[in-house]
């Protein structure tokens, strides 16, 4: 049976020892039957599911493969490796040599992806948790886990209560001793580097999204607009002067008053345009260092404005 695919092997479990299957009730052989079909179809963890329930109803080598190479599919490694070991050891419809030996296969394979640790004291496994959910012991007592990082929690009488932090990176082999509590908060194994050497760390400097030259910027923005605002005022007097002029016949000074009325609104055009600089140029050097040469800028009077200049 070397020729066959591993879904022509699931499917040789209808086929393999056909008088014991035909003593079995029909309920269980359309389970098995609905299993093989949704794992040709990759519908893995329906498949799993179906094995189980058959499972349930005639416990078997045969169905228990079915669940690990379901698991194996669904890259649960730790699951895949006790359901196949057990299938192994099984003797009720106990697997044929083909299929003995693709189950060696897939637990090789899987143990590359999983760690094994050793819990103390003794009888710790029992009641091992990892991430709130209840872990996957072997036959030898031996917590497997998946490859992440992960939190380990045992209940067991006189173990501590305080989670062990564990990284896997796959074939760990460790201990993971719960007779008292941890020196360090967590115990965590480090992924070694795949390539590259390690350098110094690198860590982002400390910034609070204000320098000197933006503050001084925005300051500026602030003392133009005002005079903006100012000016503003005092051409809307020089504006009723002229208006108040306008209504008398005896008005002699309306040039003056046009002239500082046109003198006011160029400079309140003048300082808002300035204004508006200065916040737009804080707004570009926000963060940088006022002593930063590269990034400086000055700012003068010019004509009825403000003139900036620097390097962005």
């Amino acid at each position: 049976m070397r020729w066959l695919t591993p879904v022509a092997a699931l499917a040789a479990l209808l086929v393999v020892a056909a008088p014991a299957v035909a003593q079995e009730d029909e309920a269980y052989q359309e389970l098995v039957h609905q299993a093989v079909q949704e794992h040709a179809a990759g519908r893995y963890a329906e498949a799993r599911a179906l094995f189980r329930r058959a499972h349930e109803r005639s416990p078997n080598a045969r169905t228990l493969r079915g669940i690990g190479m379901s698991n194996f599919e669904l890259r649960q490694y730790a699951a895949t490796i006790v359901a196949l070991e057990a299938a192994l050891a099984e003797s009720r419809r106990p697997l044929t040599e083909d299929q003995a030996a693709g189950a060696r296969d897939l637990i090789e394979r899987s143990s590359a992806f999983v760690a094994r640790y050793t819990l103390v004291p003794a009888g710790a496994a029992e009641g091992a948790r990892v991430d709130g959910v209840a872990g996957v012991v072997d036959g030898h007592g031996v917590l497997l886990v998946d490859l992440g990082t992960h939190e380990v929690q045992v209940r067991c009488e006189g173990c501590s209560t305080e989670p062990r932090r564990v990284r896997v990176v796959g074939g760990e082999v460790a201990e993971l001793d719960f007779s008292s509590a941890p020196s360090e908060p967590v115990a965590e194994t480090v992924e070694p580097e795949e390539t590259g050497t390690l350098g110094p760390t690198e860590t982002e400097p400390d910034d609070d999204g204000l320098s000197g030259t933006s503050i001084g910027l925005f300051v500026g923005a602030a003392v133009a607009g005002a005079g903006a605002i100012g000016t503003g005022f005092w051409w809307r007097d020089r504006n009723g002067e002229i208006d108040a002029c306008d209504a008398r016949t005896d008005c002699l000074n309306r040039d003056r008053l046009t002239t500082e009325r046109n003198a006011t609104m160029g400079v309140a055009l003048g300082l808002s345009v300035a204004a508006l600089a200065l916040v737009t140029v804080g707004l570009l050097t926000m963060g940088d260092d006022a002593d930063d040469d590269e990034r400086a800028v000055r700012c003068a009077p010019a004509g009825m404005g403000m003139a900036c200049a620097g390097t962005f």
